[in-house]
């Protein structure tokens, strides 16, 4: 039996679980006191809202171990997250270096005429600006 719970206790540790339930009851405490600073003091509310929140935030923490345990982030799969490629987007996203839509276009060149301008690539022509409202 001893066995047993010291083998749930390390995965609970493994799957970092303990630190999401610290972070939950700081950051529970903060809104519960910010919950009584703004409901109470501030707007002076009843305080069964501040109750309602307190329990929300009570209610909420067994979801959060929960979650935290179904959910575990591996170092290893956070770091592929980040190498992966974004995927492209139709929608151009005005200066973001490194996205395909969202460089500046060179300004037009003077000497040869607009007839010239040879068509695009891609879904949106480069050396055009859409000016909106």
């Amino acid at each position: 039996m001893a066995n047993r719970l010291r083998t749930f206790f390390s995965e609970l540790k493994r799957r970092k679980v303990y630190h999401v339930a610290v972070v939950y009851v700081v950051v529970g405490w903060g809104v519960a006191q910010g919950a009584e600073y703004l409901f109470g003091d501030l707007l002076g509310l009843s305080p069964v809202i501040w109750k309602v929140v307190v329990g929300l935030v009570v209610l909420g923490f067994p979801i959060a171990l929960v979650l935290a345990w179904a959910y575990e982030i591996r170092p290893e799969e956070s770091a592929a997250t980040e190498s992966a490629a974004a995927p492209e987007s139709p929608v151009p996203v005005p200066g973001v270096r490194g996205h395909p839509a969202g460089e500046t276009a060179p300004a037009p060149d003077a000497s040869r005429p607009a007839s010239a301008a040879k068509p695009s690539s891609g879904l949106f022509p480069k050396d055009r600006i859409a000016v909106l409202p």
